[in-house]
């Protein structure tokens, strides 16, 4: 469900006035329901958090809706917290070890040539590179005057 409110916010946030008219009339009415469709989701990732470990779905919301919030909301603690959690949950499932042929057990769980495998490669790379680029802006080497290489 977090997945797919997250991917309704994605939509709205993207929303612009070359889009239908019929739908939002102005970009800020898209916003908003962006906003609502944002905070449902956020809802419903908590209320997972309670009661599951985590799944590739909710680290996939988390990645939609932590690059919403990092637009709306620059340099947001709601934004860290996604990520952060997205990579904690990741590690639980063991995404960044899904081409570790020396555990059987791993291989058993997660075929090498099969799509959730595949998938959960695409998850870990992206946290991966996500967390770089946080690294390298937040670093000396990204000057707060320059953030051309941001």
């Amino acid at each position: 469900m977090a997945l797919l409110l997250s991917i309704f916010a994605s939509a709205t946030y993207s929303w612009t006035f070359l889009d239908d008219a019929t739908l939002f009339p102005n970009i800020e009415d898209a916003n908003q329901q962006s906003m609502a469709w944002t905070k449902a989701a956020l809802d419903v990732l908590h209320y997972s958090r309670r009661i599951t470990s985590g799944n590739v779905e909710d680290i996939q919301a988390m990645i939609i809706l932590s690059d919403i919030v990092r637009h709306i909301e620059v340099g947001s603690i709601t934004y860290r917290d996604l990520l952060s959690t997205a990579v904690t949950i990741a590690r639980g499932l063991l995404l960044h070890r899904v081409d570790d042929h020396s555990n059987p057990a791993l291989t058993a769980k997660l075929p090498p040539d099969s799509i959730h495998a595949e998938i959960g490669r695409r998850i870990w790379w992206d946290l991966a590179a996500t967390d770089w680029y946080v690294f390298y802006c937040n670093s000396s080497a990204c000057k707060a005057d320059d953030l051309s290489g941001c």
